[in-house]
């Protein structure tokens, strides 16, 4: 190296020519062999003090920077591009004689190029010698050589001196410096070089010399000129000894600083962040005037106010006049300190066009997440997931793309969070954004998405004929992006394979199917999409039916298990025409002659729903009979129509309903009241209630025919069995009673509905249960824990009294009789058993009576035992015995 070793950092460009001389001669055409790189480091003062040396960014280039023609360490050699060569125009006996001396040597170099000049008998007009610097044949201009390029260099640099004798007062003292390339003449720079005794650092600028850089072939001394316009004035008459070390070519330019640096399309400014994602870039400078450039670095002030500079990223890729680069080194930033920022162009040679620093750009630590994106779970929910890039960061937050923070602080690693509380088919724009407190990081990509439409509710016949059927729906909240409409053929009295029909744009709610069969049943059912086009679930199927009479969809009543209320028979009604009227027509089974009845409300229109009511005094009457029949006819003014289309529906009609079996699983048992308005008596069996299969009857006493409670009867009674069948677990008994016009009082007693408690029957007396009045829909639920006849009887809150069982001793022997004490209590409560000595042998949640048993399932030995009942703020105890 010229300077050697310093504490700065240099730039060094070595041509891999001068290093491998011998092994190019023979194999210039390829560079393939060599596999390392080798450095040899000398003291120039011979020390072997041990010195520590830092490298950085090795890069083989085809590009040049500056350029060591020869320092001469290695000698002359006639095979590569530093061959000396020499001569003469006119004169005799003068001439050069070349040669290295050891004694003179610049710098760290082992040796220097001496030149004698002698005068000879006859002065020559001209004389010049010089290095050759590509050609391998020593005197012959244009030759083939491995050649050095200068390509993009400025200055032509060596170290140049006299010997001792020279006479820096003489004119004649003088060197002139010149060029030759080979597609022209000579060159030769106007300044000439008056030797000293000692080293002069020469440098001249190329361009200075007018010849091709690109064919430059020989580096020239002349010491004799006949003319100033081929160089130097000279008349030397006396011999002269020069010395040349360290021939450079050198890139001087600097190139032009960035002018801009931005963050992807951004232009880069103070108060804004950077992360190990983002990427930095500038384009081509303005007045780029150095083609040599090789790199841009973007580099950052380590938080030293601008005194040093550290890389962030760097980017070697000159072939567009673009730079871009990936951000690098952050672990060594502190999250959320403010840094000083800017680009850097280098050049080969090392020159360096820097610009004016952006302060104030916050660097983090935490990498965005990637891969952000949102599915919908619901008509009222979206899933957000992301994938988590960072290991540091605390936690991730969703925000809103309009409203801010839509999440909580979600822990660390979270890589989904599900959004509730949405509105149905309705578009939210989110992203994800990591935090470490009190500092947050850069964003995700931003991410729209719809929740789920709500379903379709309903279908409508809007029109038909014997070909078409017309079928509308109504538009469930929040919209719907596009519909898709399903058809399916009736097979047996249902729905057969559903196929698409038409897919409609999200504002059409109506569609005409037309090409089909006349008089024959079709079922329909659309599908609506959200704004992403997701599908919700569909609507329920609809039948509809090809014809030009009027349409009659009902359900029909097959059984009731109930009397005492009114039958109550619903049904929908379509027609091209005016409906006229829809009528209910009843008869009891036997019998030829038809009652009949208007539908209400009054019918109007083309689309009507409406009940036909029996009344409850015919359908008693008509269990002796064991039921009734049924018809409903739709007129529209010209044609008619019934359902069924031909003959009639049958209703059984019983005071028993047998359920099928029941086993460990549990199920439920409904007994069909005929009234669609109100509730349902039903027993909810839980699983684990009884050991094997069951089947229940449930039989409806006539609250004439059943027992009084002092003077009143029970507003409806149900005796259930199989008689005397206990539970293991508590079992939920509802029972209806008729309040048909909802005046809160039960019909036929004039009982206040809320007074209502669920009673059973002992075979003695009626026990208060307790229970829960459901008065929309004319029920009473409450638990029990065996099989009997119970009723609805207008009561209080059990006292005291009534908790407390009427059994002082049972007998669990298994025969059935006497076999449990029964407290009277429903609800949430819990019961225990103690021993004379105070010791629980039982505990009971929610079952109300006692079988005599202990926890462990063994009958309780004969004795007295306590028991406590609480519930509440209701605290009753007492004593009961056992005698098995």
């Amino acid at each position: 190296m010229v300077s050697g070793i310093t504490t700065d950092w240099q730039k060094v460009n070595i041509p891999i020519k001068t290093l491998f001389r011998e092994f190019l001669v023979e194999h210039y055409e390829s560079l393939s062999s060599i596999d390392g790189i080798v450095l040899n480091f000398t003291s120039e003062t011979g020390s072997s003090q041990i010195q520590t040396l830092y490298l950085d960014d090795v890069m083989f280039t085809s590009e040049p920077g500056n350029v060591m023609i020869s320092n001469f360490e290695l000698g002359i050699s006639s095979a590569y591009g530093d061959n000396p060569f020499d001569f003469l125009i006119g004169g005799t006996n003068a001439g050069f004689l070349r040669g290295l001396d050891s004694a003179n040597p610049f710098g760290g170099s082992a040796q220097s190029y001496r030149v004698f000049w002698g005068t000879g008998t006859t002065l020559p007009s001209a004389a010049v010698t010089g290095i050759q610097i590509d050609s391998q044949t020593t005197g012959v201009e244009g030759g083939v050589g491995i050649g050095v390029d200068v390509t993009g260099t400025d200055k032509l640099t060596f170290q140049l001196k006299g010997d001792a004798n020279v006479d820096v007062t003489a004119e004649t003292e003088i060197i002139g410096i010149g060029l030759d390339d080979e597609v022209s003449s000579d060159k030769i720079s106007a300044s000439s070089i008056t030797l000293t005794t000692s080293y002069q650092e020469i440098s001249i600028s190329t361009g200075a010399f007018a010849v091709a850089m690109s064919s430059l072939s020989k580096v020239n001394f002349w010491m004799i000129n006949d003319s100033t316009g081929r160089g130097p004035p000279i008349d030397l008459a006396t011999p002269v000894t020069f010395y040349v070390d360290n021939i450079r070519f050198v890139d001087s330019s600097t190139p032009s600083a960035p002018t801009s640096l931005l963050k992807g399309s951004i232009s880069l400014a103070s108060g804004m962040s950077l992360s190990s994602t983002d990427t930095l870039n500038v384009t081509a400078f303005a007045s780029q005037a150095d083609g040599t450039i090789e790199r841009v670095s973007f580099e950052h002030d380590g938080l030293s106010g601008g005194a040093n500079w550290f890389i962030l990223g760097v980017d070697t890729d000159t072939a567009d006049g673009a730079y871009t680069s990936e951000l690098e080194n952050f672990n060594t930033l502190t999250p959320g300190s403010s840094y000083q920022i800017r680009a850097v162009a280098e050049d080969f040679a090392g020159n360096k066009g820097v610009m004016s620093a952006i302060t104030g750009v916050i660097m983090t630590l935490i990498t965005p997440a990637t891969g952000f994106a949102g599915a919908a779970v619901s008509t009222g929910s979206i899933q957000w997931n992301w994938f988590d890039n960072s290991s540091n960061e605390a936690g991730f937050r969703v925000y809103s793309s309009t409203t801010g923070k839509v999440s909580p602080d979600l822990a660390a690693d979270t890589t989904f969070w599900i959004e509730t509380g949405l509105s149905p088919n309705t578009q939210y724009g989110r992203f994800v954004r990591p935090f470490k407190t009190p500092l947050e990081f850069a964003d995700s990509a931003t991410v729209a998405r719809y929740t789920l439409s709500l379903p379709v509710p309903s279908m409508t016949l809007s029109g038909r004929t014997t070909s078409t059927l017309t079928v509308a729906w109504s538009t469930a909240t929040g919209g719907n992006g596009q519909f898709v409409l399903k058809r399916a053929p009736e097979v047996s009295a249902a729905s057969g394979t559903f196929v698409v029909v038409s897919t409609l744009t999200g504002n059409t709610f109506t569609y005409e199917d037309t090409g089909l069969q006349g008089n024959t049943s079709y079922w329909y059912l659309v599908v609506g999409y959200n704004g992403d086009l997701v599908a919700a679930d569909p609507s329920p199927s609809f039948r509809f039916v090809t014809s030009d009479d009027p349409e009659i969809v009902h359900t029909a009543l097959t059984s009731i298990g109930f009397l005492g209320n009114d039958i109550v028979l619903s049904a929908v009604v379509s027609s091209i025409r005016t409906l006229q009227s829809v009528t209910l027509r009843y008869r009891k089974i036997g019998e030829s002659a038809f009652t009949g009845a208007d539908f209400s409300p009054a019918v109007s229109g083309t689309s009507y729903s409406g009940s036909g009511t029996v009344p409850s005094a015919f359908v008693t009457d008509s269990a002796s009979a064991g039921g009734f029949e049924y018809v409903i006819r739709a007129y529209d003014g010209q044609r008619t129509s019934s359902s069924p289309a031909t003959g009639v529906h049958t209703v059984t009609v019983s005071e028993t309903t047998t359920s099928p079996e029941i086993g460990p699983g549990g199920g439920t048992v409904t007994v069909n009241d005929g009234d669609p308005s109100d509730g349902e008596t039903s027993l909810v069996i839980p699983a684990g209630a009884v050991a094997g299969g069951v089947q229940v009857t449930a039989r409806s006493v006539s609250p004439a025919a059943a027992p009084k409670n002092g003077n009143d009867s029970p507003a409806a009674a149900y005796e259930f069995g199989p008689t005397g069948l206990t539970f293991a677990k508590p079992v939920t008994l509802t029972m209806v009673y008729p309040d048909k016009d909802q005046d809160g009082l039960v019909d036929g007693a004039s009982i206040d509905e809320t007074t209502l408690k669920l009673f059973w029957h002992d075979g003695f007396a009626w026990r208060n249960l307790g229970g829960t009045v459901n008065a929309s829909v004319n029920t009473v639920s409450g638990t029990i824990a065996h099989f009997s006849t119970f009723g609805l009887f207008s009561g209080g809150l059990p006292a005291e009294a009534d908790v407390r069982p009427r059994e002082k001793i049972i007998t669990p022997n298994g025969d059935r009789i006497n076999d449990f004490a029964q407290f009277g209590i429903t609800g949430d409560f819990e019961i225990f058993i103690f021993d004379i000595r105070g010791r629980r042998i039982r505990k009971l949640v929610n079952l109300n009576i006692w079988d005599g048993r202990r926890d462990d399932g063994q009958v309780a030995e004969n004795g007295v035992y306590v028991y406590n009942v609480k519930s509440g703020r209701l605290n009753v105890s007492g004593t009961i015995g056992v005698a098995k």
